[in-house]
């Protein structure tokens, strides 16, 4: 694969140095292993494999969603996703809560329907298939007493984390801009100076 014209941006590594990284040709210096990432492997609108993984990978499990959930599975059963089982009703409406609750960006209407249509399908094999059903439910509950024993473990956010949930709208609903530039200037007094620029 031949290289694209180089596009240098700095960018801080972990350790707080600052290097070039070449955009178009390099994956992101600080997202190079299997930790938790702080955005894409390759840049998604500058690198060959970003977009790839942009427009194909992406495109593709979204598809392969969209047609079990709209196609396929009402072919086979038109109530598919209508529950008289109190476990499944109880699991619909908690996973569904959830994910309103947890999705507040300015895509937030792709995003909750991406989520809610695994969600349904998820569910619909718990409903359809007797081996799955009792198996799950049970190991959910082991798995819930296991979340909450690692509470501070799953709750724990790093800076960029932070950032993120700060910046698309889970603190107060809202998409700000990079560098928080619209919040009233109180509002943007109280946040790290590193994401506002103050001094």
């Amino acid at each position: 694969m031949a290289s694209a014209s180089p596009q240098i941006a700095q960018i801080r590594m972990p350790d707080g140095t600052v290097r070039p990284w070449d955009m178009a040709n390099e994956p992101k210096p600080d997202c190079v292993g299997n930790g938790s990432r702080n955005g894409f492997l390759y840049n998604c609108y500058t690198h060959s494999l970003g977009k790839f993984f942009q427009h194909t990978i992406k495109k593709g499990i979204e598809s392969v969603i969209f047609r079990l959930h709209d196609k396929d599975i009402p072919r086979y059963d038109k109530q598919a996703y209508v529950y008289d089982d109190p476990r499944l009703q109880f699991l619909d409406r908690l996973i569904t809560q959830v994910i309103e609750e947890a999705i507040q960006d300015i895509d937030k209407d792709r995003k909750r329907e991406i989520l809610l249509a695994c969600k349904d399908i998820c569910l619909f094999m718990l409903k359809e298939d007797v081996f799955y059903r009792p198996r799950i439910l049970m190991a959910s509950v082991a798995a819930a007493r296991e979340v909450l024993k690692n509470e501070e473990l799953l709750t724990t956010v790093t800076e960029i984390e932070a950032y993120n949930l700060a910046r698309f709208g889970n603190l107060d609903g809202k998409t700000h801009n990079p560098d928080f530039s619209d919040l009233p200037m109180e509002e943007l007094a109280q946040l790290p100076k590193n994401w506002t620029g103050l001094k």
